[in-house]
């Protein structure tokens, strides 16, 4: 499965471009617009009416379709980029299909788009496409599952999940909103919108505030379609690593708020967040930072680890496997809801198929030279 092999590139630069045009020139969000006018041509693209798109055929095209529109964007649904502005960029975009990019490009582009805003400020990194690849692989996912990523980012572990079984039910929250609306846009464009992105602070349990506005949790958004809601199947996230939470806050809805400490690392309360959702017997794929696997000072973590989750794998990441956004050294701990009662297994990836500089590694039959998938057999051989 680590042998998708497109970096997006020539969509990343003309994305790109465009985005710095109508950042450049107008005093309109550059992420938004970019956004409407790629819906614009994905429509276009899916009625086969070719590339040449007028300003005012396309604001007639987002005003036919402004109630799936309004899903991904902030404002009014409507183009307001000058004729100019708008003509240059689908120039740019004349070579590439919207419709015909693999969802990988995508992806790929919108990581670039997004990373603005969304990266440096809660650790929060996306994760490469053959990291997800192998963490899906180690479950067979059945059509009538409910599957989650608390932290979805713009939706790589959701579409993942989707394409290994299209009949699942998946389920992505983030509090992010451009996070969120970037992960919308992806399920229309490559899902039929069947992948459900929602926007809530993963963290409450209860219905919170964000910048002005109420959130729900997510038991409450299951439970509105579901009263009988009791939990997913599997989970799979890569959760923000950066920035301390204050205990006060959380320390009467979680164990891990009271170890010892003034503060606590978000992605521990993202693990006991994780375990709560879970059904009985449910499993787990979650990116952590190496440190709760070896530090000391998560002594206490480990134990809770050990005692609700029966753990299957801890898989210690290259330090290259997340640049060139970070050189954070991760595991994946694989594992369902339980109590681990025998030894743990721990191996170590020493390829992860990208150089020092984050640029990936392609062997001769153009599959990235990672090591992915003999750890996959290794693990799979011992459960």
């Amino acid at each position: 499965m680590s042998g998708r092999h497109t970096e997006g590139k020539t969509l990343v630069s003309k994305l790109t471009r465009c985005q710095e045009l109508i950042s450049a020139r107008t005093g309109f969000d550059d992420f938004y617009e970019l956004l409407k006018i790629l819906y614009v041509k994905f429509k276009m693209e899916s009625k086969d009416e070719g590339s040449i798109i007028s300003l005012s055929k396309a604001k007639g095209l987002i005003e036919k379709n402004k109630n799936e529109v309004i899903l991904f964007i902030e404002g009014d649904a409507c183009i307001n980029v000058p004729d100019d502005i708008f003509e240059e960029c689908i120039r740019l975009l004349s070579s590439i299909s919207v419709k015909g990019s693999s969802y990988d490009e995508l992806h790929v582009a919108f990581e670039v788009m997004t990373s603005k805003v969304m990266k440096s400020d809660k650790g929060q990194y996306f994760t490469p496409f053959n990291v997800v690849d192998m963490c899906i692989s180690f479950f067979d996912i059945k059509s009538d599952q409910l599957i989650c990523d608390p932290a979805c980012g713009s939706g790589g572990f959701l579409h993942a999940v989707f394409e290994k079984n299209k009949e699942c039910k998946v389920y992505g929250f983030d509090i992010s909103k451009r996070a969120v609306n970037a992960a919308r846009f992806l399920s229309i464009v490559s899902s039929n919108n069947s992948i459900k992105i929602f926007h809530s602070d993963s963290l409450s349990r209860e219905q919170s505030l964000s910048a002005g506005e109420d959130l729900y949790s997510i038991e409450q958004v299951m439970k509105s379609n579901d009263p009988y809601f009791d939990g997913f199947d599997l989970i799979v996230t890569n959760p923000p690593f950066a920035g301390d939470v204050t205990l006060s806050n959380y320390r009467d809805d979680y164990v891990l708020a009271n170890l010892p400490g003034r503060t606590i690392e978000r992605d521990v309360l993202f693990l006991e967040r994780c375990h709560s959702l879970l059904k009985e017997s449910g499993k787990i794929a979650i990116v952590l930072p190496d440190n709760k696997f070896s530090a000391k000072k998560f002594d206490g973590l480990r134990e809770w680890m050990l005692s609700n989750f029966k753990i299957n794998a801890v898989i210690s990441l290259h330090p290259y496997t997340f640049r060139p956004f970070t050189s954070q050294k991760t595991c994946v701990l694989i594992a369902e809801k339980g109590e681990t009662d025998d030894k743990v297994l721990f191996i170590a990836s020493e390829k992860c198929g990208k150089n020092a500089s984050g640029k990936f590694l392609f062997k001769d039959d153009g599959f990235v030279d990672d090591d992915f998938d003999s750890i996959k057999n290794c693990i799979l051989g011992g459960l």
